[in-house]
């Protein structure tokens, strides 16, 4: 077995980490999962990559257990590593990690060895490389930014803008049935709270048995962001990219006659190789905004309808849309996802891909993660961690064994004052 690691700049560690027994006989392998390679996702529009941020590799080769992991603030790392670890080595991922800030940071290898934490720049690196040894087979590392900030706001601020509500990303993804609840004091909270659902503060917002929320009355149980504002406000592409998808879909008839609309904004951070991916879901949108408004016209007759369509490049702060409330919405207000293609927990990368007469109207929650970050006085984002073993029952694409990736925080800035929440001065 080849281990590489590069020089890195040693910095003062502050790190929260945890791990999962690997002598556990309860614990399950899951080397196939980690051993494939979808490979690198075609390009759309690229956003650069911000200042400060470096790139990492890390390679596997399944004929011999080998494994090399390397991180340089600039540079080419999966170039020189294929060949040192073996004939038929295979990059496992290859992203962004911050040099200077906070870093999430994984590490899984054969027979259930799973380590995790998070640190400032190449301290984070360095711990988690020295959770395994030459012992351990297939370790595949995921090291993930805990900001990346190339976001604008999905609405212009400045004006007559009123957000008058909004909710928040629910963590767990309402999973009850499907995993043990969580004890909140792992999130640095009062401990013994049983947890089905948390917000990015790590308060608890739904109990075991209950969706009744408990700590913070703007949370739902969905991993979305809810903002009510005027009808047909324009939303605007929150970054460079391209339009994957953008229809009507049908949900449950208890929501109404009305097709819910859904537009789906592809966007690149970076080139090539070390580029990450992200999908920003936009939901509700009117599909009969008011035509004497001439703005809202020339869209209508540029775009063809109500919405910017499929396979239209786009640029940040592009009219896109305009707010509405189709679908399985109680008012005007835009739900906002987002989803994360590279660097998950069970897979290097995944094509995205909408499916408008699908039960989630999209191909898996493998990818779903919080742009506005993990953010609780203690503990690493569970979403990364809480999922491994747990298969996704909304129609994952092929070769994707596992749920699970790390959240980052992906705004350049957003009118927080206008966002309503309780959940401390994190937020």
């Amino acid at each position: 077995m080849k281990q590489l690691r590069a020089t890195l700049l040693a910095i003062p560690l502050s790190l929260v980490a945890g791990c999962l027994d690997p002598n556990d006989p309860n614990v399950d392998t899951y080397e196939d999962e980690l051993l494939s390679d979808p490979g690198i996702l075609p390009d759309v529009s690229t956003t650069p990559i911000p200042p400060g941020f470096g790139t990492y590799c890390s390679v596997t080769d399944p004929t011999n257990g080998g494994w090399v992991l390397s991180a340089v603030a600039a540079g080419d790392p999966c170039t020189n590593l294929r060949s040192s670890v073996g004939p038929k080595a295979v990059v496992a991922r290859a992203g962004l990690w911050d040099t200077v800030g906070s870093n999430n940071v994984m590490v899984r290898c054969d027979r259930g060895v799973l380590f995790f934490g998070r640190g400032t720049g190449a301290s984070a690196v360095n711990w988690i490389f020295s959770r395994v040894t030459s012992a351990n087979k297939n370790c595949v590392f995921i090291i993930s930014p805990t900001k990346l900030p190339v976001y604008s706001s999905p609405f212009t601020v400045a004006g007559t803008l009123s957000i008058t509500g909004g909710s928040v990303f629910g963590y767990h993804l309402n999973q009850e049935g499907i995993a043990p609840p969580w004890d909140t004091g792992e999130f640095g909270r009062p401990g013994g709270l049983l947890a089905m659902e948390v917000d990015r503060t790590g308060l608890r917002t739904s109990m075991l048995g209950s969706n009744v929320t408990i700590s913070n009355p703007y949370a739902v149980p969905e991993a979305a962001y809810d903002w009510s504002v005027d009808q047909d406000t324009p939303l605007l592409a929150v970054a460079d990219g391209v339009i994957r998808a953008s229809y009507g879909r049908n949900v449950p008839s208890s929501c109404g006659p009305e097709p819910q609309q859904e537009l789906f904004l592809e966007t690149q951070v970076g080139t090539g190789e070390y580029a990450e991916h992200f999908v920003a879901a936009y939901h509700h949108m009117n599909p009969s905004p008011n035509l004497l408004d001439p703005a809202i016209l020339a869209n209508w007759l540029k775009w063809g309808g109500p919405m910017a369509p499929k396979g239209t490049v786009v640029k940040k702060g592009d009219v896109i849309a305009y707010v509405g409330d189709s679908g399985c919405s109680g008012g005007a207000h835009l739900d906002f996802m987002g989803f994360r293609l590279t660097n998950l927990t069970g897979a290097r990368s995944y094509t995205f891909a909408a499916l408008p007469m699908g039960v989630a109207g999209v191909n898996g929650w493998q990818g779903v993660f919080d742009p506005f970050g993990w953010a609780a006085p203690g503990g690493v984002d569970p979403l990364a961690y809480k999922f491994i073993g747990l298969q996704d029952n909304f129609s994952p694409p092929a070769g994707i064994n596992g749920m699970g990736t790390f959240s980052i925080n992906m705004w350049e800035s957003f009118p927080f004052a206008h966002l309503p929440h309780n959940g401390g001065a994190s937020w």
